[in-house]
């Protein structure tokens, strides 16, 4: 059940208390935004377009299966697993609406790969932007090859299973 440690005949408020992290605890703090912004698309919307969007934002698995079976016959199911794709969209929404040279940017994009949990997607995507835009802000022409071999050492150092992960090799 989540639990760290099992204390026979203690209290089950001195499990929760060691068991439950730091509320200054970063892996916290994210879940709890996690949560927060789940209960207000929940509140806000229609059951069907809150899982939609907690699908699209979030990396949550809210669509019901015949939610994903409509998607699926429709072609669009992959859209909805979270990707690349949502960081670079964000990516061109920030750059269209700040500005290119915008300090904004950097941190939106980091605050929305820790919300999506750092997936290996996000993190690949996000990897790639901070080598873009670094080389920008500091008047460097860009070089992809550079980019994506620092991505690549930076996310096996990370997480070396990756290496098998099908969306790791072909991207």
């Amino acid at each position: 059940e989540g639990r760290l440690l099992r204390i026979p005949d203690a209290s089950p408020a001195a499990i929760d208390f060691l068991s439950s992290p730091p509320p200054w605890h970063l892996g916290a703090r994210l879940e709890e935004l996690r949560r927060r912004l789940r209960d207000r698309l929940d509140r806000g919307l229609s059951p069907q377009a809150a899982a939609c969007l907690k699908t699209l934002l979030l990396g949550d698995r809210s669509l019901d299966r015949e939610q994903r079976e409509r998607l699926a016959r429709l072609g669009l199911l992959h859209l909805f697993a979270i990707s690349g794709l949502h960081l670079a969209l964000l990516l061109t929404i920030l750059r269209r609406g700040l500005g290119r040279g915008s300090r904004w940017i950097l941190p939106v994009l980091v605050l929305y790969a820790a919300i999506a949990d750092f997936r290996s997607p996000i993190a690949r995507a996000l990897i790639l932007a901070v080598a873009e835009i670094s080389a920008r802000e500091l008047r460097r022409p860009p070089r992809p090859r550079a980019h994506l071999l620092i991505t690549i050492t930076l996310l096996l150092a990370w997480r070396p299973e990756a290496v098998r992960a099908p969306g790791f090799l072909l991207s």
